[in-house]
């Protein structure tokens, strides 16, 4: 189901044609995906600040989905965007971290101090799996 857009959601205070490249960053279809990714990493950064941190809103509230992909995505191209996500992950309750999430962010932010706190905060206070997971992701830290 849809999340509702409440006055208070970030999704709120974005234009339609915002709006819309939000919905595509959520999609199914992963080359409209990919598309939004770029179009979004070409705005300014006017537009391109509220449009992530809605996406970084859908994300964190369900970690397992598209939005979390495209947020991931948008990051490496974005790099300047890595406090942002770092921050927006650690609200996640370590027990709603996906176990595909923690090699991910081994790959993309290898060498970030943002991956290495996250992992620190995950890993102590974690489920068995998660804290297997974040070993793992580790080792291709270096």
């Amino acid at each position: 189901s849809r999340d509702r857009l409440s006055p208070a959601a970030p999704e709120a205070r974005l234009s339609a044609n915002l709006q819309a490249l939000l919905s595509k960053l959520q999609g199914s279809i992963l080359a409209q995906r990919r598309t939004a990714v770029d179009d979004a990493a070409g705005l300014s950064p006017e537009a391109y600040t509220p449009l992530y941190e809605a996406l970084l809103d859908r994300a964190s509230r369900r970690p397992e989905s598209t939005a979390m992909s495209s947020a991931l995505e948008l990051t490496e191209k974005v790099p300047t965007s890595w406090p942002t996500l770092g921050a927006a992950l650690g609200k996640i309750p370590p027990k709603d971290v996906p176990i595909a999430l923690p090699p991910r962010l081994a790959v993309l932010g290898k060498g970030r101090a943002e991956v290495r706190t996250l992992f620190d905060q995950w890993d102590s206070q974690g489920t068995a799996n998660l804290k297997k997971a974040i070993a793992e992701a580790r080792k291709g830290l270096g």
